[in-house]
């Protein structure tokens, strides 16, 4: 028999887990390492929508109070790259994990866009959509139009 799963059963646990990156990468500014791998994956994100907006709000402050310099600050990734628990080290930057972010990011709100269309919700044509798709379609649209 299949269960229906609610909104936020579906949409929670995407935001959670975007989040958390965000999360891990402000810890890592301070430690100088990064793991993806130790997020918290804090149910109340998932499941309390005050909980999500009052925390996206506090790493969006401390994103944009960030001093530019510490956009090039040297940091080392740790991430499982292997069943069983196989972990690799590499060497990264603050600018260069934002870029990361910003793309796993538009990657999920792909996903959560698709699940809000399942449930009949409208969202903006764009939502969801990797800024160089909308570049080539941009491009090509212009294109073929003139």
């Amino acid at each position: 028999m299949r269960q229906e799963v609610s909104a936020y059963e579906a949409v929670g646990p995407q935001l959670r887990h975007c989040l958390d990156h965000f999360l891990c990468l402000l810890r890592g500014v301070e430690s100088g390492a990064v793991n993806y791998d130790a997020r918290d994956r804090d149910p109340r994100l998932e499941e309390d929508p005050q909980y999500f907006l009052t925390t996206l709000d506090s790493v969006v402050r401390q994103l944009q109070s960030m001093d530019p310099a510490v956009l090039r600050r040297a940091l080392t990734l740790h991430q499982e790259v292997a069943p069983g628990g196989q972990s690799g080290r590499v060497d990264t930057n603050m600018e260069r994990e934002l870029a990361f972010l910003s793309s796993h990011t538009i990657h999920h709100i792909a996903i959560v866009s698709l699940l809000a269309g399942a449930w009949g919700v409208e969202v903006p044509s764009g939502l969801g959509v990797a800024f160089s798709t909308a570049t080539f379609t941009e491009r090509h649209t212009t294109s073929e139009a003139g």
